[in-house]
C-alpha cells in the first residue's frame, strides 16, 4: 500500500469518527426487519415546513425503518416521504436490512435545523461550506435545490439523500464539502454506494432513481422518484 493511500484510508477514517461523535447511536433492536408508516402532524415536522411549502402536512407520512448501522448492528429510524412513496420506501429499506448496507444515522431533517438555517424572510439558507457532522440519512426537507431556482425533490418528500457524507454531490463543488474524502468511488469505504450495487438495485425496484449515475453532475447520496 503506497504512503498515499494510506494517508488517504486515514483521512476517511478521522472523517467518519468526527461525524460519528456528534450524536449518539440509535437504541439496538431486534434482528427481524419492522416497518410501520403514519401520518405526520404540522408540529412533528417542526422547521422542516412552513407554508408556502409545496406539500402540505398531510400529503406526507412518518416512515419507521430498521436499519444497520456503521457497528454491523440492527438499530430503527424513521424519516418523512411523500404519501405516494411511503410504502416504496418500507420495501427499498427492507431490501437494504436483507443487505446489510450500513447507514449511518437515519433520523428525519427536523431533528438538524436550527434559526441559523432560516434567513429574515423564513427562506431556508444551505450551507454549502459546511462540513457534515452528522451524515444523517433523511428525505423530506421544504429547500430549494442545490443551485437553487425550483424546489428541490426533498421539498415534496420525494427523494431520500443516503449516507451523504460517503456519497457527496459533486457539480463543481463538492457538497459537503468533507465529502472530498470519498471521490474516489472504487473504494471499499463503508456506507459508500456503488454503480450497479445492490443498494441501487433495491431502490431501482421501487422506482426510485440514483443520482450517481447522472451526466451533467454526481449526486450520490440521492434517490429520487422524480428524475431530479
Amino acid at each position: 500500500m503506497s504512503a498515499r493511500t494510506r494517508l488517504r484510508l486515514v483521512g476517511v477514517a478521522l472523517v467518519g469518527l468526527l461525524a460519528a461523535a456528534c450524536l449518539p447511536p440509535a437504541p439496538v433492536v431486534s434482528s427481524r426487519f419492522a416497518s410501520s408508516v403514519a401520518s405526520v402532524s404540522r408540529e412533528r415536522l417542526g422547521l422542516s415546513w412552513r407554508p408556502g411549502c409545496p406539500v402540505a402536512p398531510g400529503d406526507l407520512r412518518l416512515v419507521s425503518v430498521s436499519y444497520y448501522g456503521f457497528d454491523a448492528r440492527p438499530h430503527r429510524g424513521e424519516l418523512i416521504v411523500n404519501a405516494t412513496i411511503a410504502n416504496a420506501t418500507v420495501t427499498a429499506f427492507r431490501l437494504l436490512f436483507a443487505q446489510r448496507f450500513p447507514i449511518r444515522r437515519l433520523e428525519s431533517s427536523e431533528k438538524f435545523l436550527g434559526p441559523d438555517d432560516f434567513a429574515a424572510d423564513g427562506s431556508f439558507i444551505e450551507h454549502l461550506d459546511r462540513p457534515d457532522t452528522v451524515d444523517d440519512t433523511a428525505a423530506f426537507m421544504c429547500r430549494p435545490s442545490t443551485g437553487g431556482g425550483v424546489w428541490s425533490a426533498h421539498a415534496y418528500g420525494l427523494a431520500i439523500d443516503v449516507n451523504p457524507l460517503e456519497n457527496p454531490y459533486v457539480n463543481g463543488r463538492i457538497v459537503p464539502v468533507n465529502g472530498a474524502a470519498y471521490l474516489t468511488r472504487s473504494m471499499a469505504a463503508k456506507g459508500l454506494i456503488h454503480s450497479g450495487s445492490a443498494t441501487v438495485r433495491a431502490f431501482a425496484s421501487v422506482r426510485l432513481s440514483w443520482g450517481g449515475s447522472w451526466r451533467s453532475l454526481k449526486d450520490y447520496m440521492h434517490f429520487t422518484a422524480t428524475g431530479k
